[in-house]
């Protein structure tokens, strides 16, 4: 979007063309400073990590882009979305995805694409009539749940996809990080660093070592992190990435006089702030994760056993044993055929000497239990 001609720069720069590309797809969209400070913070990075309180057009954000993106390179891009469960996603990401499909195409005929409804994908593939060609998702905008009927399935089996043509653009679009798993951050080992690569997450915080939080964790860890009580940007220890904390305390609506007319209905305001702070006080997590959108300062204070003090000490590492005998305590939360949703957990600990005499303590992965009320043996 930019170039130097006779030692001067021209062009008005990507976050010109993309605003200027959504102006034309949404003419109906309102324009503020967080959603001009999302575009522009996604397009100038290669990964960007938004947190935030409920309701400050995080997933529209992040929608916008990635149709506009795509759209803009249809023939060679694809983009992963992910969340949580499918049915929740029809509500947030992909259902926001289709809908502002469906708005654009309305003005614009000739935008390309077709959603698939059964692959939860949006493709320019083909097929023939009589169905003998297959239709590739190798470009695309293709949604992925990373649990399945309540069971966490992860992106373990898309972090080695790489487009399908020559000079392939990819993107990851992740929706409610901060419910996902850790391994979930694992795949970006593997698109980072590839020449058209694009990752943007986003979440309400609940916890320092929630995903979210995890990808969005200061250069200097949290502990250096001060909360201004304003919207704050920071690079992350993670790829470096942008991250932009959108809160509520701040947001756009707290710009008209108090009675006046809330010019965004749609995002948080006065009122659910005081409501939160009423209802839950303004210590809550309830208060952190949804009028803030940030970690609360007094859970860094009272935790003993920080994640910094675990990587510091090598407490994620694997353990290498002496070879003496060691001791394996197992423990088994029951439950009994998933009423109400409980399920039966089973884990154990490991513990004695590593090769250089270190008295360890190895706590293994939890595991789930199948258990069935049909089954009598």
């Amino acid at each position: 979007g930019r170039w130097t001609l006779d030692d001067e720069p021209r062009g008005a720069g990507l976050f010109e063309h993309y605003l200027n590309a959504q102006r034309i797809l949404w003419p109906t969209d309102d324009e503020h400073r967080w959603s001009r400070l999302a575009l522009k913070t996604i397009v100038e990075n290669d990964v960007s990590v938004f947190m935030g309180a409920g309701d400050t057009n995080k997933t529209y954000s992040m929608s916008k882009f990635v149709l506009t993106d795509w759209w803009a390179f249809p023939d060679k891009t694809l983009w992963m979305l992910s969340s949580t469960e499918a049915r929740g996603a029809e509500l947030k990401i992909w259902g926001t995805i289709k809908q502002l499909f469906n708005r654009a195409r309305e003005l614009r005929e000739a935008l390309p694409g077709s959603v698939l409804e059964s692959r939860h994908c949006i493709t320019t593939e083909k097929i023939d009539d009589d169905n003998r060609k297959a239709r590739l998702l190798t470009k695309g905008i293709v949604f992925i749940p990373c649990k399945s009927n309540g069971k966490w399935v992860g992106m373990g089996s898309y972090a080695g996809v790489k487009g399908g043509s020559l000079n392939a653009r990819l993107g990851h679009c992740g929706d409610e990080v901060s419910a996902m798993q850790r391994s979930f951050l694992e795949a970006y080992a593997n698109w980072y660093g590839k020449e058209n690569f694009r990752g943007i997450m986003s979440g309400n915080p609940y916890d320092l070592d929630d995903c979210l939080c995890i990808a969005a964790e200061p250069i200097d860890g949290w502990t250096s992190w001060k909360d201004t009580e304003k919207t704050q940007e920071w690079r992350s220890r993670f790829y470096n990435a942008a991250v932009v904390a959108f809160d509520g305390r701040d947001s756009p609506n707290m710009e008209v006089p108090e009675g006046a007319k809330t010019p965004y209905p749609y995002m948080i305001g006065r009122k659910k702030l005081r409501a939160v702070e009423k209802t839950h006080g303004k210590d809550s997590w309830q208060y952190a994760s949804q009028c803030t959108g940030k970690p609360r300062p007094g859970a860094m204070m009272k935790r003993v056993i920080t994640r910094q003090l675990c990587e510091e000490k090598g407490a994620f590492e694997d353990v290498v044993w002496s070879g003496k005998p060691t001791i394996k305590i197992a423990a088994c939360d029951a439950a009994y055929g998933g009423v109400g949703g409980d399920d039966c957990i089973a884990g154990h600990i490991e513990f004695g000497e590593d090769v250089d005499g270190n008295m360890l303590i190895a706590c293994n992965p939890p595991v789930l239990v199948p258990v069935s009320i049909k089954n009598k043996g």
